[in-house]
């Protein structure tokens, strides 16, 4: 019987004291990561708890996984809505 093979994702990994960086606005969103966060929530349906373990290089405490995520999603939005806004 033929299953469906799963996806395999390759990303870029950041370290988590960069995620945290980009996270409290202390460092700009990098666009390879906010086109990875695209890419993991919208092809893939990554949840918030998991893009967190996808993009660090090391794994963060698993009650920062859900914060981190879900902030890093919704600035990888605002990220894409500004630079959609300074191209028109």
């Amino acid at each position: 019987m033929d299953r469906p093979r799963p996806t395999s994702i390759v990303v870029r990994r950041f370290s988590v004291s960069e995620l945290l960086e980009v996270l409290n606005c202390q460092k700009p969103m990098p666009k390879e990561l906010a086109a990875s966060i695209r890419l993991l929530r919208e092809q893939h349906g990554i949840g918030y708890a998991d893009l967190a373990f996808y993009l660090a290089e090391s794994d963060p405490p698993y009650g920062l996984c859900v914060g981190l995520g879900k902030g890093l999603a919704e600035l990888a939005e605002i990220y894409y809505s500004q630079n959609k806004q300074s191209e028109d």
